[in-house]
C-alpha cells in the first residue's frame, strides 16, 4: 500500500509540475530548505498573483521534484520493517549486568542455549581438548535457508578495545576451542578491516571452516566489539564466503547494531548448562584422528 502511494503522488506531483511549466514565467533558483537538495524552479508572473515573501508560485521540472518526493522512502535501512531484536541480561565477570541487543532480519530465527556466555582461557582450552567438557552457554540468530548467522560473545580483558592485538580475536572466536572450531581449528585467519570508532571496534575477517568429511569451506565474518565494565561483548556475523557480497548490507546492519548497557545492577544468577558427555564422544574421535592425519600432512 505505501509502494502504490508513493507512485501516484509521484505522477500526481509531475502533472502539476508539467501544468505550471507551460505558463510564460522567469528563471529563479530555490535550494531545498535541509540544505542537502537543491532543486530548478521557475517562478510564475502570469498568475495575477502579488509576488510576496509570503506566496511565491514555482513550476518544478520531473526531474528535479522526484528526487525530493521519493528520498526518503529508500534512504531506510533494508528490512528496517522486517527485523527483529535480541535483548536480554547478560552476567560480565564481575558479577554486574548488562543489557545486550541486537537486531536481525525477520527471516532468521532466535537460538539460545542456556548457560554462561562468558569466554575464559580455561574455558578455550578445555574445549580445545575435549569439546565435550564445553559449558558454554549460546545466543544466536540464524537464516535456516542461507546459513548466516550473528553470534554473540564476551570475554573478559583488561585492555582498551582499540588496543587488543587481532590474535585475541582469533583466539576467541576462530580458535580450535572456539565455536568455529568443532571440526578444527579454522585455517587462514586474516583481518581485512580493523578500524575503531567511538569505542566500537569492526573487523571484518576471511576464514576457512571444515566439514564433518574434512572439506574446507571459506567464510567472511563482521566482527563487533565493545566494552562493558571488564569485558568486551562482541557480535560476530558470519555469512559463507560465496554469498558476503550479497549478504553484506545485511551483514554490516546486524552487525552495526549491537548495543550494551550497564547501569551497576547485580546479575540474576544463570543456569549452567553444558553437553552430554555421550552427544559428541563419536564426532570427537573423528575429529581427533581428521587433525592426526593433518598435522602428519603438514597442515596447519
Amino acid at each position: 500500500q505505501r509502494s502504490r502511494s508513493v507512485l501516484l503522488t509521484a505522477l500526481a506531483c509531475v502533472a502539476l509540475c508539467d501544468g505550471f511549466s507551460s505558463l510564460p514565467s522567469a528563471g529563479v533558483r530555490a535550494r531545498h530548505k535541509n540544505g542537502l537538495l537543491s532543486t530548478s524552479c521557475t517562478r510564475n508572473q502570469q498568475l495575477g498573483l502579488q509576488s510576496s515573501d509570503a506566496m511565491q508560485h514555482f513550476s518544478c521540472s520531473r526531474r528535479s521534484i522526484l528526487p525530493l518526493i521519493l528520498a526518503p522512502f529508500f534512504s531506510a535501512p533494508a528490512f528496517a520493517e522486517d527485523e527483529l531484536s535480541f535483548k536480554d541480561e547478560l552476567a560480565g565477570s564481575d558479577g554486574k549486568a548488562v543489557d545486550v541487543s541486537f537486531v536481525y532480519p525477520k527471516s532468521w530465527r532466535l537460538e539460545r542455549k542456556p548457560g554462561k556466555i562468558l569466554i575464559t582461557d580455561e574455558r578455550l582450552d578445555g574445549c580445545r581438548d575435549d569439546p565435550d567438557k564445553c559449558d558454554f552457554g549460546e545466543i544466536i540468530a540464524r537464516s535456516i535457508a542461507t546459513g548466516d548467522n550473528a553470534l554473540v560473545l564476551v570475554k573478559n580483558t583488561d585492555k582498551e578495545v582499540s588496543k587488543l592485538p587481532f590474535e585475541f580475536f582469533k583466539k576467541s572466536i576462530f580458535s580450535r576451542g572456539g565455536k568455529f572450531g568443532a571440526y578444527g581449528a579454522p585455517e587462514d585467519v586474516k583481518a581485512v578491516e580493523d578500524k575503531t570508532e567511538n569505542g566500537v571496534r569492526t573487523l571484518s575477517v576471511k576464514w576457512n571452516t571444515f566439514t564433518p568429511g574434512g572439506s574446507t569451506l571459506a567464510k567472511r565474518s563482521i566482527v563487533t566489539a565493545q566494552t562493558a565494565g571488564p569485558d568486551l561483548y562482541m557480535l560476530v556475523v558470519t555469512s559463507s564466503a560465496n554469498r558476503y557480497k550479497t549478504a553484506e548490507p545485511t551483514l554490516r546492519q546486524v552487525a552495526s547494531s549491537l548495543g550494551t548497557a550497564r547501569d551497576g545492577r547485580a546479575a540474576k544468577e544463570e543456569e549452567v548448562g553444558g553437553l552430554r558427555k555421550s552427544m559428541f564422544l563419536k564426532d570427537n574421535v573423528e575429529r581427533a584422528q581428521l587433525e592426526k592425519a593433518r598435522a602428519a600432512e603438514g597442515i596447519q
